[in-house]
C-alpha cells in the first residue's frame, strides 16, 4: 500500500478511538448551538486555513485565534455578530483544545514514521493494537519511498548546501506544488546540485503535508469520495511521480467538503487533492469543476533512485 492508503485508512481508524470519537462528537454539539451562517464561515476558516497550505487539525485553533484577534478590529456588523457569537459558546475552548492535542500528535507521527525504528506511540502513549498497526502500515509505506536512504545520501554529499533549506522553508508557500515555490527553487540555487536537493525537499514536502490532510479529513469525514457514475469528464496528465487531474461532476455537494479526494472504480483506490473547485447552474442541472492532483499508485522508491 502506498503513503495515501495508509494515511486513509490510518484517519479512520483515530476516528474510531476515545479521542477521536470525542472530537466528533465536540464538532456536532459545537454546531448545534451555533447558527448556521456563523458555523458555516468558523469551518470554512478551519478547512481552508490559508496560513498553513494544506494544513490539519491545527486549522481549529488557528481559525478561533483569529476570530479573536479581530473582534475588536471588525467593521462588518454582521460578521462582528457572529465572531461574538462564537467566542461566548464554551464548547469552542474544547474544540481548540482537540484541535491542539491532534495536531501535536500528527506532527509528532510525521518525525516517527520518517526514522527506521518501528513506531508505536500515539499522542505521547502506546496505542492500542488496532491504532498501532495502522501507524506501523504508515510506517512501512514512508520506509518504502526510500527517504530515510535519501537523506543518508543527499546530506553526506551536500554538506555546504544545507543552509539554503532555512532560506528556502521561510519562503516557501506551503501549498504542495505551488508554481510560486517552483519559481523560488530556481531564484535560489546556485548550481544544479541545489537545484536538485530543493525539487526533493519540495516533493518531500508536498507528500507529508497531503498525508496529515488525508488524515484529517478521513477523521473528520470529509474527504471527497467519487465512483465513475459521478465523473461525467475526466482530464488527466502525468508530471513525474504525479498526475494533474480535472473533473466535472453533477454533485455540487462536493464543494462544501474537503480538499483530498478517493476515486474508487474497478475496484482500484486513486487519492489525490483538489486546489480548486468551481461550480455552474445551467438548464436545470449543477456542474462542478475540480481540478488539482492525483497520488501515484505506486510510491516505491519515490524520493530514492539510483
Amino acid at each position: 500500500m502506498n503513503i495515501a492508503e495508509t494515511s486513509y485508512k490510518l484517519g479512520k481508524v483515530i476516528k474510531k478511538i476515545d479521542e477521536g470519537k470525542e472530537l466528533l462528537d465536540v464538532i456536532k454539539i459545537t454546531k448545534e448551538k451555533t447558527s448556521p451562517e456563523a458555523w458555516y464561515n468558523f469551518f470554512k476558516l478551519v478547512i481552508s486555513n490559508a496560513r498553513e497550505g494544506l494544513g490539519h487539525y491545527y486549522g481549529i485553533p488557528n481559525a478561533y485565534y483569529l476570530l479573536e484577534a479581530n473582534k475588536e478590529n471588525q467593521k462588518n456588523e454582521s460578521l462582528k455578530k457572529e465572531i461574538e457569537e462564537i467566542l461566548s459558546i464554551p464548547e469552542y475552548k474544547k474544540l481548540v483544545e482537540l484541535g491542539i492535542y491532534f495536531g501535536n500528535a500528527i506532527e509528532e507521527l510525521h518525525k516517527d514514521i520518517i526514522a527506521p525504528t518501528i513506531p508505536k506511540k500515539f499522542a505521547g502513549t502506546v496505542a492500542k493494537p488496532k491504532l498501532k498497526r495502522k501507524i506501523q502500515d504508515l510506517h512501512v509505506s514512508v520506509q518504502r519511498t526510500g527517504i530515510v536512504k535519501y537523506f543518508l545520501r543527499e546530506f553526506a554529499q551536500n554538506q555546504n548546501s544545507i543552509n539554503i533549506f532555512s532560506d528556502y522553508e521561510s519562503k516557501r508557500s506551503n501549498y504542495p506544488f505551488d508554481k510560486k515555490n517552483r519559481l523560488l527553487i530556481h531564484q535560489l540555487a546556485r548550481s544544479n546540485e541545489e537545484f536538485n536537493l530543493l525539487i526533493s525537499n519540495e516533493l518531500i514536502s508536498s507528500v507529508f503535508g497531503f498525508m496529515k490532510r488525508l488524515i484529517f479529513e478521513a477523521h473528520l469525514e470529509l474527504v471527497i469520495e467519487l465512483n465513475e457514475t459521478e465523473i461525467t469528464s475526466q482530464v488527466m496528465r502525468n508530471i513525474s511521480d504525479f498526475g494533474i487531474i480535472r473533473i466535472n461532476t453533477i454533485n455540487p455537494l462536493l464543494l462544501n467538503q474537503g480538499f483530498t479526494f478517493r476515486i474508487v472504480r474497478q475496484g482500484e483506490e486513486n487519492f489525490g487533492f483538489f486546489n480548486k473547485k468551481q461550480s455552474s447552474y445551467s438548464q436545470e442541472a449543477w456542474n462542478c469543476k475540480l481540478s488539482g492532483y492525483l497520488y501515484t499508485q505506486d510510491d516505491k522508491d519515490m524520493f530514492y533512485k539510483e
